[in-house]
């Protein structure tokens, strides 16, 4: 008995073949969250979602987060796990656990040129179990992958990771600071707009 295409493609999709019936490519999701826990397993729990669906997703975190253990690849069977190769001392930095001001300032200023060579050599291979990125989906503390995202031509998605609640409050500060209802004074915060001014930083692109 023969099956519809639409079948056949999916029975491959979920055998993790990256061309499709008639040669069409399966979509390739690139998970972008930012390296704490609290923050990876809403985006690993996408990844499974879109591989059910017949979706590639590769979820990237720096090595040494990878290596501490965070996310353990043999539970996620549909998702794939790549390595962002950072500089000793940052990686270190990244992985320690201390969510201090630093850390934030660090995924501010230290991750996107790693994120845009790993993206690049995407496009460049094109070859094989290693397809080109169609689609970034990263967290919302890191509004400056919008701008990598234009750059690059690739769809970008931003993915909330607290509660709805956490949302409204960070969309509220930048407001509340403008009517001079809410004391602001200059330091760390200011330096950092990935922590709770990342949603309202990520609204202005």
């Amino acid at each position: 008995m023969c099956k519809e295409g639409s079948e056949e493609e999916e029975e491959e999709a979920m055998e993790g073949g990256v061309v499709l019936a008639h040669g069409r490519r399966r979509p390739h999701v690139l998970l972008f969250p930012f390296p704490a826990q609290g923050h990876i397993n809403p985006l690993l729990d996408l990844g499974d979602r879109l591989g059910a669906s017949g979706i590639l997703s590769t979820l990237v975190l720096p090595r040494g987060t990878l290596a501490k253990g965070l996310v353990l690849p043999e539970k996620h069977p549909l998702v794939r796990f790549a390595a962002l190769h950072l500089p000793p001392h940052i990686d270190a930095k990244l992985s320690s656990g201390d969510q201090s001001w630093e850390m934030f300032e660090i995924v501010d200023t230290e991750l996107l040129g790693p994120l845009t060579t790993f993206i690049r050599s995407y496009a460049a291979a094109d070859v094989g179990e290693q397809p080109p990125i169609s689609c970034l989906v990263s967290d919302s503390f890191m509004p400056w992958t919008v701008e990598l995202a234009g750059e690059l031509g690739i769809p970008r998605v931003e993915m909330w990771t607290a509660s709805a609640t956490a949302y409204i409050f960070g969309s509220s500060i930048l407001p509340l600071i403008s009517k001079g209802l809410l004391p602001f004074i200059e330091g760390p915060l200011s330096l950092s707009p990935s922590l709770c001014l990342s949603l309202p930083m990520s609204l202005h692109y």
